[in-house]
C-alpha cells in the first residue's frame, strides 16, 4: 500500500497520555493503512501557503483548516488561578483549585499525571464528563449537609475511528502509576457500531 498522508503532531508519539505500549500500537495501525507518522514536529509559523516546523521542515498547502491556539480566559488568568502551563492547576480527586471552594472542570482544568509521560491530562470530553459529576455531587453534599465526598479516580474511554467501518476502543485508568493501566481493543465492526450509538445517545440527549 502507498502512502495515504501524513500525520504531524508535536507530540513524542499517538495517544502520549495513554503512554508508550498503547502509542505505538496506534502507530502500527497508521503504517498499516499507508498514513505516515511524524512526531516532535511542532508547527512554530503559518506562510502564504507554506506551513513551517521547527528543525526547519516546510510543508505547501492547498487548503488550510486550523485551530487558533486554546488559552484560559483573561478573567481566570487576572483571578491569579491558572500557572506557568497557561491553565488552571485542580486536585485531581476533587478538582478543587488553590482557592478553597472553586473548582475547574474541563478543557481548562491541568490535571497532574503521575506517571511523566504528558504534563497533565488532554482536553477530553470524557475526563471534562468525569470532573464535572464529581464537582456537581460534591457540592451537592455541602449544600445538603450529608454525603460522602466523591473522588473522580482518573478512568476514561474513546473511541478510535480508522475507517472501513471500524473503530478501535481504549479505556482505562490515566492517573494510575507508575503507568496508565489502559485497555486497548482493535478495531472492529463492534466498537464502530457501539461508536455510532453512543454518538446518537448523547446527540438524541442533549440536542
Amino acid at each position: 500500500m502507498g502512502e495515504l498522508g501524513t500525520i504531524r503532531k508535536a507530540e513524542g508519539g499517538p495517544v502520549p497520555a495513554a503512554g508508550p505500549e498503547i502509542g505505538g500500537q496506534v502507530a502500527e495501525l497508521l503504517a498499516a493503512r499507508g498514513i505516515n507518522y511524524r512526531p516532535k514536529r511542532k508547527l512554530t509559523e503559518i506562510g502564504n501557503g507554506e506551513l513551517r516546523f521547527e528543525g526547519g521542515e516546510t510543508v505547501p498547502y492547498d487548503l488550510l483548516f486550523c485551530v487558533p491556539p486554546h488559552r484560559a480566559p483573561r478573567p481566570v488568568v487576572d483571578a491569579g488561578l491558572t500557572d506557568g502551563t497557561g491553565w488552571v492547576p485542580v486536585n485531581a480527586a476533587t478538582l478543587e483549585t488553590k482557592i478553597p471552594g472553586v473548582y475547574a472542570v474541563g478543557d481548562i482544568a491541568a490535571v497532574a499525571t503521575p506517571n511523566g509521560y504528558v504534563p497533565f491530562l488532554p482536553k477530553a470530553g470524557v475526563f471534562a464528563h468525569g470532573h464535572a459529576e464529581t464537582v456537581a455531587s460534591n457540592l451537592a453534599a455541602q449544600i445538603k449537609g450529608k454525603g460522602k465526598t466523591r473522588r473522580w479516580d482518573g478512568h476514561g474511554a474513546c473511541f478510535l475511528e480508522v475507517g472501513r467501518g471500524q473503530s478501535a476502543f481504549v479505556s482505562g485508568n490515566f492517573l494510575a502509576a507508575p503507568k496508565p493501566e489502559i485497555d486497548f481493543r482493535m478495531p472492529g465492526k463492534v466498537w464502530h457500531m457501539q461508536k455510532v450509538l453512543f454518538e446518537r445517545h448523547w446527540m438524541k440527549r442533549w440536542f
